[in-house]
C-alpha cells in the first residue's frame, strides 16, 4: 500500500483474511485498502466485520469513521471516533479527525480540545494557532499561545508554507504586533504567489487589515453559506 500498489495489497490482505477470518486487524487492513480505492461500501463491510470481531479494536473504529465521513454520515463518523478514543485516549489520528468534524459543525472549543490531544506536527499546530488567533469568540482567542504554536509550525515547515506563515501573521495581529504581522503576511503572500496563487487574494485582504492596525476574525461557522 505504501508504494501505491493498492490492488495487490487488497489481494494479499484478502488471502490473509481467508487464512485468519477471525482477525480484526486483518479485516481492518482490508477495509483501509479498499477505502484507498474509493470502494467505500466494501470498505465499510470489512471494517464492520473488524468491529464485530473485536469491538475494542480502536483502529477499526477510526477507519470506519473515515469511511462513514466520506459517505456523508458525519454524526456516525463522530460516534466511531469518540468510541476509538474511549478505547485509546492517546489515539492522535482519532483526535485530529474528531477535531476537524467538530470544527466543521461549529463546536470550536470541542475541536480545540481534541487538537490539543492530537499530533504536534505543523498541520495541527497551525490549526490550533489559527483558531486561537482568529476565532470570533473572544473567550477562545489567545494571541500569545497562537504566536507560540505558529512559530513552532513555521520551524517544522521550514518557513516555506504559505498557510503557516499566514497563520503566524494572524497570530501576531491578535497579539497587537502589527508590524510583525505585516512582514509575515508579505512573506506568506510571496510564498502563495509561487505555489498557491488562488490563496493570494485572502492573504492580501488580511494584509490590508494588519496595515490599518486590525486583527482578522474568522467568519463563524454558523454564518457561512
Amino acid at each position: 500500500m505504501d508504494r501505491g500498489r493498492v490492488e495487490e495489497a487488497v489481494q494479499d490482505l484478502r488471502k490473509a483474511a481467508e487464512l485468519d477470518p477471525r482477525s480484526a486487524p486483518v479485516h481492518c487492513d482490508v477495509g483501509e485498502a479498499l477505502a484507498r480505492q474509493a470502494r467505500l461500501d466494501e470498505a465499510q463491510a470489512e471494517l464492520c466485520k473488524a468491529v464485530d470481531l473485536d469491538s475494542r479494536y480502536a483502529p477499526a473504529r477510526y477507519q470506519l469513521g473515515l469511511v462513514l465521513d466520506r459517505k456523508g454520515h458525519s454524526e456516525e463518523a463522530i460516534g466511531q471516533w469518540q468510541e476509538a478514543l474511549r478505547i485509546d485516549p492517546h489515539f492522535e489520528d482519532a483526535h485530529d479527525s474528531l477535531a476537524q468534524a467538530l470544527y466543521a459543525r461549529g463546536d470550536i472549543a470541542g475541536a480545540l480540545s481534541h487538537w490539543r490531544e492530537g499530533a504536534r506536527d505543523a498541520a495541527n499546530l497551525r490549526r490550533m494557532a489559527w483558531v486561537l488567533a482568529t476565532c470570533p469568540d473572544a473567550s477562545i482567542r489567545d494571541g500569545r499561545e497562537a504566536v507560540a504554536l505558529a512559530v513552532r509550525a513555521v520551524e517544522l515547515s521550514g518557513g516555506k508554507d504559505a498557510a503557516v506563515c499566514d497563520t503566524l501573521a494572524a497570530a501576531y495581529a491578535e497579539s497587537g504586533r502589527f508590524a510583525d504581522a505585516v512582514l509575515t503576511a508579505r512573506r506568506a503572500l510571496a510564498l502563495a504567489k509561487s505555489h498557491l496563487p488562488g490563496f493570494t487574494l485572502a492573504i492580501e485582504g488580511r494584509l490590508r487589515l494588519y496595515q490599518t492596525g486590525s486583527a482578522f476574525r474568522e467568519t463563524p461557522v454558523s454564518a457561512r453559506p
